[in-house]
Formats: C-alpha cells, sequence, structure tokens
C-alpha cells in the first residue's frame, strides 16, 4: 500500500493507493504457466517411455547373462524346456513369464526381470535350439517405435527359424548367445 500526498487549498489530503495486477494480467499468467506446463508434461511421457524401453534392453542383455551363466555351469548347454515331439524346427520359443524357464533361471537371476508393461503387449521371448547349443531373447515391443530396434529385416546373421518367427511375431530387438 502506498500513501500519496497532495494538498488543495488549505488543507492536506492523504489518499491511500493500492497496487495491485489486474484480472487481465492474471488471466495472461495463468495461460502461460498452462501452456508450459503442458509442454513439461509431454516431454516427461516421453522421457518416461524412452526410460522403460532402454529397461527392456538392460532387462534383455541381463537375461543374456544369467543364461551365459546357467549354461556355464551345464556343461555349455542353455536351459531345454521341451518341445513337441517330431519338432521340424531347430529353434523353440517361450515366454520368459513362462514358471519353467523362471525356475530355471532363479538361481542366476533373482528376481528374473519381467517387462514392466506386461502382456500381452510387450513380452520377453526365450528362444533356443534343441540341442541347447545356441539361446536367444528377443523383446517383441518398444513404447517408442524403432527408435531402439536393432533387427533389421533380412538380417543374414538370423537363424532361419528366428527369422520366421519374428515375421510372423513382430518383434524389435534381439541378443543372442
Amino acid at each position: 500500500m502506498k500513501i500519496v500526498k497532495f494538498s488543495l487549498p488549505g488543507r492536506t489530503v492523504k489518499k491511500k493507493m493500492f497496487s495491485a495486477f489486474t484480472l487481465v494480467e492474471l488471466m495472461v499468467a495463468v495461460t502461460i504457466i498452462m501452456i508450459l506446463s503442458t509442454f513439461v508434461s509431454i516431454n516427461l511421457a516421453s522421457a518416461r517411455k524412452m526410460a522403460r524401453d532402454n529397461k527392456r534392453i538392460s532387462d534383455a542383455q541381463v537375461l543374456a547373462s544369467a543364461l551365459d551363466q546357467y549354461a556355464a555351469s551345464h556343461e555349455r548347454i542353455y536351459p531345454l524346456l521341451g518341445a513337441p515331439v517330431g519338432s521340424a524346427t531347430d529353434y523353440w520359443f517361450r515366454n520368459i513369464s513362462d514358471p519353467t524357464i523362471r525356475e530355471e533361471l532363479s538361481a542366476y537371476i533373482n528376481p528374473v526381470p519381467s517387462d514392466s508393461i506386461g502382456p500381452p503387449n510387450y513380452k520377453y521371448i526365450y528362444a533356443y535350439r534343441l540341442d541347447g547349443r545356441k539361446a536367444s531373447i528377443i523383446i517383441t515391443k518398444f513404447e517408442t517405435g524403432n527408435k531402439l530396434c536393432n533387427i533389421v529385416s533380412d538380417d543374414p546373421n538370423l537363424p532361419i527359424e528366428v527369422d520366421k518367427y519374428l515375421a510372423a511375431n513382430p518383434a524389435c530387438y534381439y541378443v543372442s548367445r
């Protein structure tokens, strides 16, 4: 509050003057704050998605390391979880959420990572040769699109069965052992 003195002929008058924001100024300030908070929330949402995708990549590498530890203690044979009798393919695929694979790996990694979003959209797949000599971890999907994907269509390094599996089941990331 500001007190202003002014004089009239014969007397001095004190008048109180208040300085404050006008309604228009307040509306402009609130609008600017709302616009800035919208931009921040949009950027935070995309950062969270990227963080979850990076966690998926990290989980796939940790799972692959656990598979290596398993194989090192089992004469270089990766976990064999069975296959259909008379299977025509050399590879078999299981979801990491399968209790059998979780039990096999629990001695080497505890807890066994599971996807932060959960099925059915995002999964970790364990792919293994039926002789137990090769194994892979496949991530089926990322939230941020193809920015982090390392699977290139027609990759000559992918085993034929894995390539066929990926053609029928879109996947985004592949860690081979």
